[in-house]
């Protein structure tokens, strides 16, 4: 059975052979894209309320939660640039699960919604037992994670969703890895991809806590 410690070189692997890619693959991730344009085109989609959710938890400014639970319309809407490159960069994680699928790993639990108290999130994936958060980057951003992210250079408190993603995780499906998370990272412009590994000590009531105060 494979780990993920082997993910990156295996999906290199099958974009490097063809091998392992077959019409299933292409089924899933042909659902993946429909599901992206859906949320991100169709002008009937469901949009988000502003309840906080969980992807916000780990934004180091507490101040703009409250904004951002309170007054979710009184912000600027956000431009045509910034809305297109959301979408590529869902289309791209979509292929690097996709290929993660191709190359012989287990990825299970996509889009799965999660629960810490009232406020809801969405994991990217589970593969191989470890919750996964795929990130589409820049290429000075995709640096942070190939280095290994830390508290310092974490500007948009990714470490926090994670944190969460995984404590929720296995709350809901004990079956997944209750301490160890990854981002899986990828440059966007150079195609390299990255797996950076975080280890979170806390419990569900240690998370419970934490959002209370927040």
């Amino acid at each position: 059975m494979k780990t993920i410690d082997t993910l990156v070189d295996d999906i290199y692997e099958v974009v490097k052979t063809r091998g392992g890619w077959d019409a299933a693959i292409t089924e899933y991730f042909s659902s993946v894209l429909a599901d992206v344009f859906r949320e991100r085109l169709e002008n009937d989609a469901v949009e988000r309320t502003g309840a906080i959710r969980m992807s916000a938890m780990g934004r180091p400014c507490k101040r703009q939660l409250w904004y951002d639970n309170n007054t979710p319309d009184d912000g600027e809407s956000l431009p045509a640039t910034a809305l297109l490159k959301f979408l590529y960069g869902d289309m791209v994680e979509g292929l690097i699960l996709s290929l993660a699928k191709a190359a012989g790993h287990e990825v299970r639990g996509e889009q799965s919604t999660l629960r810490v108290g009232s406020v809801e999130g969405h994991r990217d994936a589970v593969i191989d037992g470890i919750t996964v958060d795929v990130k589409s980057a820049a290429p000075f951003s995709f640096q942070k994670f190939r280095n290994g992210l830390t508290p310092e250079t974490d500007g948009f408190g990714y470490l926090g969703q994670l944190k969460s993603y995984v404590i929720a995780g296995h709350a809901a499906d004990p079956t997944v890895n209750s301490a160890i998370g990854a981002f899986l990272a990828v440059d966007k412009v150079s195609g390299e991809i990255c797996l950076d590994k975080h280890v979170f000590h806390e419990t569900m009531e240690d998370l419970e806590r934490e959002y209370a105060e927040t």
